[in-house]
C-alpha cells in the first residue's frame, strides 16, 4: 500500500525552520513591543516630573506669598553690610554646608510670616539695642497670648523667630526668640510691674509672655550688629521662619532649610537615577508701571541694582535633567523625539516689598 505525498508530514528541517522563522517573528513582535512599552513609560516619567516640578515651585511661590520686607536691612555676610531685606540670593560658595550653591545652582534665603496664627501686640516698648541677647526682666519682650503659637505648649510649634513691625510702621526687624515664659493670671501689669485694681476694687489679673530675644544670624550663623531699633507698645508681633532654599549637595534633591529650628524638608525628590536636579536658579527685578519686564531686567543679586529698596520681583528657574537610567533608556528606545529635560520658570511679585518701596522708584 503506498503513501501519498500529500499525506506525509513535515520532516525535521522543515518543522526547524518553521520554529525558527516562528520564533524571529515573535522575537520582532516582542521587541516593537518593548521599545513602545519603554517609551511610553518613559513619556509617563516626563509627564510626571513636569507636574512635580511645577508642585515644587509652587511651594517656593507659597512662601513668598508670606515673605516680608526687613526693615532697615540686616546683615548677610559681614558686618554693617546691611545686604539682606528679607530676601537674597546667597553668595556663591556660602550658605548652609548642605546647599549647593554655584553659578546655575542658587541658593534662595527668604523670611516669611506664619500667617496662619495670630498676630501679638506689644505691652510695652522694647530696644534692640539695650535689649537683644539680654536676660533679666528688664529686658523683657512682653506681648499678649491672645490665641497664637507662642503661648502654645507644644515646644515643636513655639517660634524660634519672631517678626516686630512698629506701631508706626517705621521699623521691620526678625530676632531670634531665646525662650518664652507664659504668666497667667499675673498680679502685676506687664507694662509698668505695677498691681492693679478693677472698679470694683479687686485685683487685676494679666495674661502675657515674657520672651527673651538675640539678634539674628548673618548666613553664618554670626550674630548681626545691632541697630537703634524701638518698638513701641502696641507695636505687632508675628510668628516668623527664614528659610534656604536650594539643591541639597547629597542627593540631588530641592530642599528647604528652616534655619532657627534646623528643620529640613525635601520639595522635589523621587528616583534621582531617573532625574535629577542640575539647575536652580534665582533672579530679581522691578516691576515698573505701564513697562513689559524683560529677561534682562532680571539680575542674579538685588543688591547690583542701582536701588536694591525698588526690588519687588523674583524670577526662578527648575530644571530636571535625566539621570543615568533615564539616559541608558532613552538610548536604547532610540526616543530621541522625546524632550531631554523638564524645565519651569515662574516670575514671582511681591507685593509685601512692593508697599515698602520708596517714592523715588520709578
Amino acid at each position: 500500500m503506498k503513501t501519498l505525498a500529500s499525506q506525509r508530514g513535515l520532516t525535521l528541517v522543515e518543522l526547524l525552520v518553521a520554529v525558527m522563522i516562528g520564533m524571529a517573528t515573535t522575537g520582532a513582535v516582542l521587541g516593537i513591543a518593548h521599545k513602545f512599552f519603554n517609551i511610553r513609560n518613559m513619556a509617563q516619567n516626563f509627564s510626571g516630573r513636569q507636574v512635580e516640578t511645577t508642585l515644587a515651585l509652587e511651594s517656593v511661590e507659597t512662601a513668598l506669598r508670606s515673605s516680608v520686607k526687613i526693615y532697615p536691612p540686616e546683615d548677610l555676610i559681614s558686618n554693617n553690610d546691611r545686604r539682606y531685606s528679607g530676601i537674597a540670593k546667597v553668595p556663591v560658595g556660602r550658605g548652609p554646608a548642605e546647599c549647593l550653591n554655584q553659578d546655575n545652582s542658587h541658593v534662595l534665603r527668604l523670611t516669611t510670616l506664619r500667617r496662619y496664627q495670630k498676630a501679638e501686640r506689644l505691652y510695652r516698648t522694647w530696644r534692640e539695642n539695650d535689649s537683644a541677647g539680654m536676660s533679666g526682666a528688664a529686658n523683657e519682650l512682653r506681648i499678649s497670648i491672645a490665641g497664637s503659637a507662642f503661648a502654645s505648649e507644644d515646644p515643636a510649634q513655639k517660634p524660634q523667630e519672631i517678626f516686630l513691625v512698629d506701631a508706626d510702621v517705621l521699623g521691620m526687624r526678625r530676632y531670634r526668640v531665646l525662650s518664652i515664659v507664659i504668666r497667667r493670671n499675673h498680679d502685676f501689669d506687664p507694662a509698668d510691674d505695677l498691681p492693679k485694681t478693677n472698679p470694683d476694687g479687686s485685683s487685676r489679673k494679666f495674661d502675657y509672655a515674657a520672651l527673651q530675644l538675640a539678634l539674628p544670624t548673618k548666613i553664618d550663623g554670626s550674630s548681626t550688629t545691632k541697630l537703634n531699633a524701638v518698638f513701641i507698645a502696641q507695636s505687632m508681633a508675628y510668628a516668623s521662619d527664614t528659610f534656604d532654599f536650594c539643591v541639597s549637595q547629597q542627593t540631588g534633591e530641592l530642599i528647604r532649610l528652616r534655619e532657627m529650628q534646623d528643620q529640613r524638608m525635601s520639595l522635589l525628590s523621587g528616583d534621582l537615577a531617573q532625574y535629577r536636579v542640575r539647575d536652580f536658579k534665582v533672579s530679581f527685578g522691578q516691576v515698573q508701571r505701564k513697562k513689559a519686564m524683560e529677561d534682562s531686567d532680571f539680575v542674579p543679586d538685588l543688591n547690583s541694582l542701582a536701588n536694591p529698596d525698588c526690588t519687588n520681583a523674583v524670577r526662578f528657574n527648575l530644571e530636571m535633567v535625566p539621570g543615568d537610567i533615564t539616559v541608558k533608556a532613552i538610548q536604547e528606545a532610540g526616543a530621541h523625539s522625546l524632550p531631554d529635560q523638564v524645565s519651569r520658570q515662574g516670575t514671582f511679585f511681591l507685593q509685601n516689598f512692593n508697599l515698602r518701596r520708596p517714592a523715588s522708584c520709578p
